[in-house]
């Protein structure tokens, strides 16, 4: 599962599109894409895929060049309109980025946070708790702080913050789906990946961004599902999807969601 984030996937001033790892270049109509081509002796059959980088190409190993350009010239039309959207999105998460300063805010399970700083002297921060939210009708995040610390320290006392409430909040949600789904799971952890919203293993671990803390419950408990479901079917088949629609009948209006997402950047 893959998150939306700031990586271009364009060239700054022209129509064209390129991943940074290309290794092969195609035509469609007036523009031009440089992908990533990934050569398999395992893989029997081409796909693509269009990411957070751009596009790639799977192929087996003597595939030729060829046909690779020719199936792409055949999807054209997927292609480019996937391409582009990535970069709109990309443009409007541009603009999107966090103020680690009193008044700025982050969003957390889907609602805005204001930023409030509570100044303290350097011996406080040591005695006291650093970060905790108010339980007023307008939620905002009080974070413990000399006047003159730095917007780097705010944003890294949020970010601990938000990796503790992951913790307890991930592993409940592990723990209400698992047995809904008969697996079991052995360990959670938490990712900090740009190109990843989860992922599992078959010996039941399982990994979690906690960036996601940023969206409402019901996409969290989507992803927590999709990765559960990983532990009975370890792929991406039309059984996997049954496995997890019989939990969660609207999960492509979640996934959907998901991917709409704007994520404001934390730097």
């Amino acid at each position: 599962m893959t998150p939306s984030t700031t990586h271009s996937t364009a060239a700054p001033d022209d129509g064209s599109f390129h991943h940074p790892r290309a290794n092969a270049q195609v035509s469609l109509g007036h523009t031009v894409v440089a992908y990533l081509l990934k050569r398999s002796p395992k893989r029997r059959c081409m796909s693509f895929h269009v990411g957070l980088e751009g596009l790639s190409v799977s192929v087996p190993l003597k595939t030729p060049l060829q046909e690779v350009h020719e199936a792409l010239q055949s999807k054209a039309l997927w292609v480019l309109s996937k391409l582009t959207a990535w970069r709109t999105r990309q443009s409007q998460q541009a603009g999107q980025v966090v103020r680690w300063q009193d008044g700025g805010s982050v969003m957390y399970l889907g609602q805005p946070l204001t930023l409030q700083l509570v100044p303290v002297t350097l011996h406080d921060t040591a005695t006291r708790h650093p970060v905790q939210i108010t339980s007023d009708a307008q939620q905002s995040l009080q974070i413990g702080l000399p006047p003159t610390a730095p917007p780097d320290h705010m944003r890294a006392m949020v970010q601990t913050w938000f990796k503790h409430q992951a913790m307890r909040l991930f592993q409940d949600r592990l723990n209400h789906f698992a047995p809904l789904l008969g697996v079991r799971w052995t360990e959670m952890a938490l990712s900090s990946a740009t190109t990843s919203w989860g992922n599992a293993r078959a010996n039941g671990s399982i990994r979690l961004n906690w960036r996601l803390m940023q969206f409402e419950l019901d996409i969290i408990d989507y992803v927590v599902v999709h990765e559960l479901s990983h532990l009975r079917e370890l792929n991406h088949s039309e059984r996997f999807w049954n496995i997890v629609g019989s939990i969660l009948p609207d999960y492509a209006d979640r996934r959907q969601r998901l991917k709409q997402h704007a994520q404001p950047r934390w730097d």
